[in-house]
């Protein structure tokens, strides 16, 4: 399949399944990244290898390299990956920096994913941002059952370290409510803010999110690629 093919299929939306609970952020990502191929990403409390994980699209279709961390041994330490190592690991004291020494971790990572429940900012706060740093971030501060301290705390954290918020307080829907439940970032220095305008939100679902990347820009993208 070429660079065409690939793209076209995945704003179809026929071709490409999507893995991460709701469909969001790995359809999200994708799409902010035009379905670049090759890149990497960082995937801390990603579960299942599979099931409801937040970089295994990226893996199966895009042919990424990245790491996962979980403390549970998941779906048989992911021998379902073809370029993702697995680290069975509490991630509130995992030593980043030598894990991306071996396995060749570019100092610009893709995507970090973040999804620890109540070590999300413990996390947050001991990622090697002095070292390394990552054009996309979805974290999870599940608002609607937390409250602000957790969601506050990460946006202060990501502020003062530069990254952008894109969408804030992604929603997803329960019994006819919205309920927030992540924060969407970007690091302005590998994306034109100008251009993801159209993204700019507050209290949007998913869904509603994901949709615009069909009207903004993809029937102009794929003509360029003709």
């Amino acid at each position: 399949m070429n660079e065409y093919n690939i793209i076209r299929s995945a704003y179809n939306n026929r071709h490409f399944k999507y893995y991460s609970q709701f469909e969001a952020q790995d359809k999200f990502i994708a799409n902010l990244f035009k379905f670049k191929t090759n890149g990497h990403f960082l995937d801390i409390g990603s579960g299942y290898s599979c099931s409801e994980n937040n970089s295994f699209f990226f893996d199966k279709f895009l042919d990424w390299k990245g790491i996962c961390i979980d403390y549970r041994s998941g779906e048989d330490n992911y021998y379902d990956r073809k370029k993702t190592k697995f680290y069975c690991a509490d991630a509130t004291t995992f030593d980043y920096v030598n894990a991306f020494k071996d396995n060749n971790m570019p100092n610009i990572i893709d995507y970090l994913s973040i999804d620890a429940d109540s070590n999300t900012n413990a996390t947050l706060k001991i990622i090697p941002f002095k070292d390394y740093t990552f054009s996309t971030i979805t974290i999870e501060h599940d608002f609607y059952e937390e409250g602000e301290n957790r969601r506050l705390e990460q946006r202060q954290v990501l502020t003062n370290l530069g990254f952008h918020l894109l969408c804030g307080n992604v929603c997803f829907t329960r019994e006819n409510n919205q309920l927030p439940w992540e924060d969407w970032w970007v690091n302005p220095k590998s994306f034109d803010l100008e251009k993801l305008s159209f993204l700019q939100c507050d209290g949007q679902t998913a869904d509603n999110i994901n949709n615009r990347f069909n009207h903004e820009y993809s029937d102009n993208f794929l003509y360029r690629m003709l």
